[in-house]
């Protein structure tokens, strides 16, 4: 419809031309129209839109074949309904000998690239419009003729939102941790996506006191934020809070766009004092695995259960380094490990794990956890078992395990 609205205006102004046009003999040429391809482009909103365009102006010689001038454009301006929400200070100008003879229409082709600017699709939003016009008028000595550019906001072309994965973790990549009272933990989420539009969002915790049965997330931050060129874009929540000790659900809920998926839930666990104290003795037996077994996707981990344990935090730790380690099947040979040993892996923090609520006594690694694990080394692996008052109850010994 716009487009046949500008091709009746073309024929009006051409109409209008010949009416006026000086008798034969006089010594007058001008721009008689100009046209823009293409004449339109989708317009993201909360991005900037670099385009590509080109002018082409249609200019008449005059009767005695007089063409010599240049054709300019001072500026481009991007308006809606008239007003202008933005000056683009970009000359355009293309100077071009006589071509044709008297009277001919000659026509003079100018390519633009300009990048609108990431508030303009806003802006032209909440003024109530879905189109905002780019526009240039191109004179010469004797005429100037406008012309547009149709940007369409959120239009056909540009594909809706849509979340199509969502990974949470806390900042060290684990989907579970453990600290003292009171230390700063945030966690991040990475999303995938397609299109671009406004996700809408909250990040949400459960605090101890539902955890133990059906959590209740209560909100901690709204996000809005524009999502564009459909790729991945990483979020970070505020810092969580730590301030009682126990078990912690958080998560990222989105609202809108609507995604197909359970948002993912991670887990932390608030101690009554530090994190690097001293567990009380061993008084946690393990199950399986055996030592130094090989670690498959559906290996379970199991232990005994603790009177009192209000969660139980599996924990894993970088072991000696054997390299050329070639790992057949060892399931079922016995090796613990030396007390160096055990000093050294618990020297340093563990290099992944899983929480898990009190009422369970096994886990598997998931394949986030299973991620911070290099092929072909030794780690070692423990159980601590956490009390309603924040408190480690429990721990088991170290325990072997490799990695295929």
């Amino acid at each position: 419809m716009n487009h046949q609205r500008k091709n009746v205006a073309r024929i009006l102004f051409l109409v209008a031309a010949l009416i006026s046009a000086p008798p034969t003999g006089a010594q007058q040429d001008g721009i008689v129209d100009v046209m823009v391809s293409p004449p339109s482009v989708p317009l993201p909103v909360g991005a900037p839109r670099t385009m590509t365009v080109v002018w082409s102006i249609q200019r008449q010689n005059n009767a005695n074949g007089g063409c010599d001038q240049t054709i300019t454009s001072s500026q481009g301006q991007l308006r809606v309904n008239g007003q202008v929400l933005r000056t683009i200070p970009l000359v355009l100008t293309q100077s071009q000998g006589c071509t044709g003879g008297p009277n001919a229409i000659v026509t003079i082709s100018i390519n633009e690239t300009v990048t609108v600017p990431a508030d303009v699709a806003e802006r032209a939003r909440r003024l109530g419009f879905s189109q905002v016009s780019y526009v240039r008028t191109f004179n010469n000595a004797t005429t100037s003729v406008p012309e547009a550019v149709t940007l369409d906001i959120a239009s056909s072309a540009v594909a809706a939102l849509a979340i199509t994965r969502q990974a949470l973790a806390f900042e060290n990549g684990a989907p579970a941790t453990v600290l003292g009272r009171n230390e700063p933990l945030t966690a991040i989420t990475e999303l995938n996506f397609s299109g671009n539009g406004l996700l809408q969002a909250q990040w949400e915790v459960a605090s101890p006191e539902s955890t133990s049965g059906e959590p209740v997330f209560r909100p901690l931050s709204q996000v809005r934020q524009y999502l564009v060129g459909g790729s991945a874009e990483v979020l970070r929540s505020p810092v969580l809070p730590t301030a009682t000790t126990g078990l912690y659900f958080v998560r990222l809920r989105i609202s809108d766009p609507d995604p197909d998926f359970e948002p993912p839930v991670i887990r932390y666990f608030v101690l009554q004092g530090r994190r690097d104290e001293q567990p009380p003795g061993s008084t946690l037996a393990l199950g399986a695995p055996a030592p130094r077994t090989l670690l498959g996707p559906d290996t379970v981990f199991a232990w005994s259960a603790i009177p009192g344990a209000r969660a139980y935090q599996l924990e894993v730790y970088r072991g000696r380094e054997e390299p050329g380690l070639r790992l057949p099947d060892l399931r079922g040979q016995i090796g613990e490990p030396t007390p160096s040993e055990i000093a050294e892996a618990l020297s340093r923090p563990p290099v992944t794990g899983v929480l898990v609520r009190g009422a369970t006594n096994r886990a598997v690694l998931s394949p986030m956890a299973r991620r911070h694990l290099l092929p072909g080394r030794a780690y070692f692996w423990r159980v601590l078992a956490l009390g309603a008052d924040g408190r480690i109850v429990g721990a088991s010994p170290l325990r072997e395990l490799r990695t295929p």
